[in-house]
């Protein structure tokens, strides 16, 4: 565990007992503050779910074992500003006791529910993906139809790419993330999606295996090399500072992330 994250412990929209605990994004622009929507991972699936402590402390090691906690990280921030402060949070703990129903399930509840922000499991294509492709190198029929329809949009819904081929996907696509092709990745969708992106920095995160950049980059989109070639050359930058430097990105931003 990094000591220099916050941990803080989150209650989800589900019958679970107790909050869970995160460790607080590196990315996040703002400190963490009870009553701010996040997205977490949970399984292989990613919630929306509530601040209810902020800068909370690991579990004390209990027993003649001394437990060493691995803590996963909040996937990203939703809000700009808190939706509860404390005193809110105390009322909906009441009527949690109450009803013998979860904090998360009562926040669900009293909150707007077009505020929750959906994900569905998607795949990328990665750099060695495209330069395969390009060659029709190391690819099988169904794997390059497979990946041919992923590289025309970056990246695809399971869903889609299933509708798309017309059968089953799933070992081609294990396949293809066997060879670095490939990899799985979380497309956010409802009313606020793009606030993942807008709450947090954008870094360019590449595969050690990656071919060097001047290999790919004149594969991508042109508006999707231009924020490629920027990242790479200046580092992290928020999502308002990058669209700032390069305007009509939009599109293409949202297309990487």
């Amino acid at each position: 565990m990094n000591p220099d994250r916050p941990l803080v412990q989150v209650a989800l929209p589900l019958p679970i007992d107790e909050p869970l605990t995160y460790l607080w994004p590196e990315s996040a622009l703002s400190p963490p503050a009870v009553g701010l929507r996040v997205l977490v991972p949970l399984g292989k699936r990613r919630v929306t779910g509530y601040v209810v402590e902020a800068n909370s402390s690991p579990p004390a090691p209990t027993g003649e074992s001394r437990k060493t906690y691995a803590f996963k990280s909040v996937f990203s921030v939703l809000d700009d500003e808190p939706l509860f402060g404390p005193r809110e949070l105390q009322f909906y703990q009441w009527i949690a006791r109450y009803y013998l129903a979860s904090v998360g399930e009562v926040l669900r509840t009293a909150l707007p529910g077009s505020m929750n922000v959906r994900s569905f499991r998607a795949v990328r294509i990665l750099p060695q993906g495209m330069l395969a492709l390009k060659h029709g190198l190391f690819l099988t029929g169904h794997e390059a139809d497979i990946l041919g329809h992923v590289g025309q949009g970056g990246r695809m819904t399971v869903q889609a790419l299933q509708q798309k081929v017309g059968r089953t996907v799933e070992g081609g696509l294990d396949s293809l993330e066997k060879k670095g092709f490939i990899e799985g990745c979380q497309l956010l969708r409802g009313k606020q999606a793009s606030s993942a992106a807008e709450h947090g920095l954008i870094r360019l995160s590449l595969p050690e295996s990656s071919p060097p950049l001047e290999e790919w980059v004149s594969l991508l989109p042109k508006a999707e090399a231009r924020i490629v070639e920027h990242l790479n050359r200046e580092g992290p930058c928020s999502a308002k500072a990058l669209r700032k430097t390069l305007p009509r990105t939009g599109k293409a931003l949202q297309d990487l992330t």
